[in-house]
């Protein structure tokens, strides 16, 4: 009956045997030199809930039942303190730790960015599309900025072919990066060679390399022969031409581009395509295109020139 709990005497009580083995000596905090005095002493008599005090160790231990456990050790934590990125901490009763860069964060989208060592900052999210950048110059080394465009392609401009032996397109725009230039569905009204300008020069100033029916190259020359040395037939249409410009606006180099088209030729009528590339010996801006032949063009197709960014 170890452990009886508490009892009231009243003057005049009888102090019995149980009396004193439950509610005196087995509620009491018992004095062992040792744990192995301890367990000689209680080897017949041992039971749940028996407070212990050892002189070695001095130590205050308590019976659980199955082993004793010690009541009086303190620990080895004496305090919680904050570190990097948390705040709060203490030394006694419960203390509380809290995440500094969650609090940071105030709304929907927010990023925590760092802003030197062992700090940071919040970064609000951006507008909607815009994407996370590097930037130095910024406190958290990061900022939203709009996406950089893909290249597009614009049509500036729709000529209609007429029968003419040049027809000249000027006041190109001069706010992209190259020009595609693209003549469909011509024909000359008679057998015809085929050639362009640009910026109506008619100097010396071109150079050209173009491989078709005959091969065909040359420099210093007055204009860019596209045939490549071979005559366009005038009785048969859908021809096509393609011309690239890059750097068209450039003030400080020669130009150069490149020329793919698919044509009939005059030599037994047969079809066959020409490529190559040209150059002109300029630090003009291109503002104005000419296309070229020795007769006049039939009335028909269109030249469309398209800038890109």
């Amino acid at each position: 009956m170890a452990g009886a709990g508490y009892k009231l005497y009243a003057t005049g009580d009888v102090l019995t045997a149980a009396d004193v083995n439950t509610y005196l000596q087995e509620q009491t905090v018992m004095r062992f030199a040792s744990s192995a005095a301890r367990t000689t002493a209680l080897a017949s008599v041992l039971a749940e809930g028996m407070l212990s005090y050892l002189i070695d160790t001095d130590q205050v231990e308590v019976y659980n039942g199955s082993a004793w456990v010690g009541v009086a050790n303190a620990g080895d934590i004496t305090g919680v303190t904050a570190g990097t990125g948390i705040s709060g901490g203490g030394t006694s009763g419960t203390v509380t730790v809290t995440n500094s860069m969650a609090t940071a964060i105030d709304a929907k989208g927010d990023l925590i960015g760092g802003t030197g060592a062992d700090t940071f900052a919040r970064l609000a999210v951006g507008a909607n599309n815009t994407v996370l950048t590097a930037d130095s110059a910024e406190a958290t080394g990061l900022k939203w900025a709009a996406p950089t465009a893909a290249a597009s392609i614009t049509l500036l401009s729709t000529t209609n072919i007429t029968a003419t032996t040049e027809i000249s397109i000027t006041s190109i725009s001069q706010a992209y990066t190259s020009l595609i230039i693209l003549i469909e569905n011509f024909k000359g009204s008679v057998d015809t060679d085929v050639s362009v300008r640009l910026n109506a020069d008619t100097g010396n100033n071109y150079i050209w390399g173009i491989r078709g029916g005959s091969s065909g190259g040359t420099t210093g020359v007055s204009s860019i022969d596209i045939a490549g040395g071979v005559t366009l037939d005038g009785a048969n249409d859908n021809s096509t031409t393609v011309i690239e410009l890059p750097f068209y606006t450039s003030t400080a180099s020669f130009k150069t581009g490149t020329v793919n088209s698919i044509w009939a030729g005059n030599n037994s009528n047969y079809y066959f395509t020409a490529e190559g590339g040209f150059g002109y010996k300029s630090t003009s801006a291109i503002t104005s295109f000419q296309w070229r032949s020795v007769s006049n063009w039939a009335a028909q197709g269109t030249i469309k020139i398209y800038g890109v960014k």
